[in-house]
């Protein structure tokens, strides 16, 4: 692979790849939930270069919006202005559905938006 810098940098023919991509491949490898706790001891130990959990958060957050279009995780239904169903109404879904079944849960709904 490259000698080891004092400065703990690879010393390589090639050049390293940037930061954000280091950062990417850590998440496809990690998986897309990974935190940056999660994500700095992979690239240093892939890398042997440290980067900010700060800025391991700001990348990581700019790579899950382009791969999967998401902006911020779902808020719940008080904080939320855009009309969505959050996390909690949507637990409480699920729960309904379990208890009732999914003919029953519409007609309710039916019942409900008259």
């Amino acid at each position: 692979m490259g000698k080891v810098k004092a400065d703990n940098k690879l010393e390589t023919a090639e050049k390293l790849p940037s930061k954000m991509k280091m950062v990417k491949e850590a998440l496809e490898s990690i998986g897309h939930h990974a935190t940056p706790a999660q994500i700095q001891p992979w690239i240093l130990e892939r890398y042997q270069t440290e980067i900010d959990k700060q800025m391991i958060s700001s990348y990581a957050s700019q790579a899950r919006r382009k791969m999967f279009g998401v902006v911020k995780p779902p808020m719940s239904g008080e904080e939320s202005r855009g009309g969505g169903l959050g996390a909690r109404e949507l637990a409480v879904l699920q729960s309904m559905l379990r208890k009732v079944g999914p003919t029953e849960l519409q007609n309710y709904i039916k019942l409900l938006s008259r």
